[in-house]
């Protein structure tokens, strides 16, 4: 089955608080992914991200301390379809601007590594 690219949402939003959530609306589908990325100031931590209530798997990080910014890559395979709010946890109220980028797929079996690349560049 080939991999069906599906609904993104795109949020570049400054929180002034320790969470931000918003709705997302997943494809229906076989194998569907939802892959989710956060890239913000590494003032404070992302303790985790939830989709619909349930702990989305953290796949990816990387500081890049030249730049005093973080990214994070999330996954969730075969998450409940429709609208479904999306929510970061951090360790502290962020204030600075933040980018989130959520992308639904179909057909899209998932599995593999996790990346952690904690250094910084």
């Amino acid at each position: 089955m080939a991999v069906v690219i599906g609904n993104k949402t795109q949020i570049n939003q400054a929180p002034s608080a320790n969470f931000y959530q918003f709705n997302h609306n997943q494809n229906t589908g076989s194998d569907g992914l939802l892959v989710f990325s956060v890239v913000m100031a590494n003032t404070v931590s992302i303790t985790n991200a939830t989709y619909g209530g349930v702990t989305m798997t953290q796949v990816f990080i990387k500081n890049f301390g030249g730049l005093s910014q973080t990214t994070k890559l999330f996954v969730f395979e075969n998450p409940s379809t429709g609208g479904n709010t999306l929510r970061v946890n951090f360790t502290g109220n962020q204030f600075n601007p933040v980018s989130f980028y959520a992308l639904s797929c179909t057909g899209a079996e998932a599995g593999g590594n996790t990346i952690n690349l904690q250094g910084t560049s």
